[in-house]
């Protein structure tokens, strides 16, 4: 009878191994960043990062500052218009020193920057990406820094808000700037 007791014990030990790398797996596989979870207080709300990009080093967010906006870094600022911040795609939260700063800059702007605009999908090879589970605002604005592309930068001016797949009425954005060329 002890027997047949542990062997039960052992048997349901098994299936919940099973079922914690199951769970593990599903959330893998849908790229959940610790930084889209709600209860993550590490992370301030003004300045939350997008999770992965397949042109990860080539690829910038201009950010429509109404009023809170994406940013990594100071220096993908430059260049940009003064209502538009910008954020290189990835985790990254920028430094208190970057934090500083582009807090005054949004200070300044944010009254200027009040617009509704439609909703924004970024198509990534056919398929509607993690953008839906975007935490704040944004509007997307990127450009390619290889110079033999024909394409050296392209605007799409549009603000993805918090929103559950799927989304209707979307306007499509791609993440590579020719083929968002040819598509419009």
């Amino acid at each position: 009878m002890a027997l047949f007791v542990q062997n039960i014990l052992i048997a349901a030990f098994r299936l919940a191994l099973i079922y914690i790398v199951i769970a593990c797996r599903s959330t893998i596989a849908r790229n959940e960043s610790i930084l889209e979870h709600p209860n993550n207080k590490s992370v301030s709300s003004r300045f939350v990062s997008i999770r992965k990009a397949s042109n990860h080093a080539h690829l910038c967010w201009a950010v429509k500052v109404a009023p809170t906006a994406f940013a990594t870094s100071w220096d993908c600022l430059e260049g940009y218009s003064k209502t538009q911040l910008t954020m290189v795609y990835g985790d990254i939260e920028p430094s208190k020193n970057d934090r500083q700063l582009l807090e005054k800059k949004i200070t300044t702007l944010a009254r200027k920057c009040r617009h509704n605009i439609e909703n924004v999908a970024l198509l990534v090879h056919n398929k509607q990406s993690l953008l839906f589970e975007t935490v704040l605002n944004y509007v997307a604005s990127y450009g390619l820094l290889d110079y033999e592309r024909k394409c050296k930068e392209c605007k799409i001016l549009k603000v993805q808000r918090r929103f559950r797949c799927p989304v209707k009425n979307v306007a499509i954005v791609y993440n590579n700037c020719i083929e968002h060329v040819q598509f419009l």
